[in-house]
């Protein structure tokens, strides 16, 4: 994705940090996502990383303002769009955005977009089954979850999505086995 291997080097070590949600992870990642992109300022797959880290900081973070935060994410998910426009983790950051302001529409028709660019983007598959609960549409939900966990059948995100459908369909043992 770029041709600079020192860029490379750090956008895989930002996304082993993001991956780990705890902490400074986040914060952390964004510096050295920034800092890999001054190395590479075309370099589509982290200025989607970034758009990522900087949509669900404010989920880990109560300080930060989500409305700059979704600034920041809209800004660097519409970058990687216009360097890549088949990435599928941009489209599914502006429906985060989207999800996070409640407007569902849009939301839906971003995370579909995002699905149809890569069907097994464990990340898209999560947001976009966190939506569909939120709706109502619990089926679709749990298709969508169940996918995840083939797609990666050890991702910590399938099973909090998977648990979380659990949780939201009354079945609390199923939910804590998955916790």
């Amino acid at each position: 994705p770029t041709t600079d291997q020192e860029a490379y080097r750090l956008y895989l070590q930002a996304n082993a940090l993001l991956a780990r949600r705890v902490g400074n992870n986040i914060p952390r990642a964004i510096e050295i996502y920034q800092d890999a992109l001054v190395r590479d300022p075309d370099f589509a797959r982290a200025w989607s990383a970034l758009a990522s880290a900087y949509a669900i900081q404010p989920d880990y973070d109560y300080d930060i303002d989500l409305e700059h935060a979704a600034d920041q994410a809209r800004d660097a998910a519409n970058r990687a769009i216009a360097l890549n426009p088949g990435l599928a983790e941009p489209h599914a950051v502006l429906g985060l955005i989207e999800f996070d302001h409640r407007n569902y529409v849009a939301a839906r028709q971003a995370f579909e977009k995002a699905s149809e660019l890569d069907p097994n983007n464990i990340n898209v598959m999560f947001w976009h089954a966190t939506l569909l609960r939120s709706v109502g549409d619990m089926q679709a939900a749990a298709h969508i979850s169940e996918r995840a966990m083939r797609a990666d059948p050890i991702s910590p995100l399938g099973y909090v999505s998977k648990a979380t459908f659990a949780f939201a369909t009354g079945d609390l043992e199923n939910a804590t086995n998955l916790a």
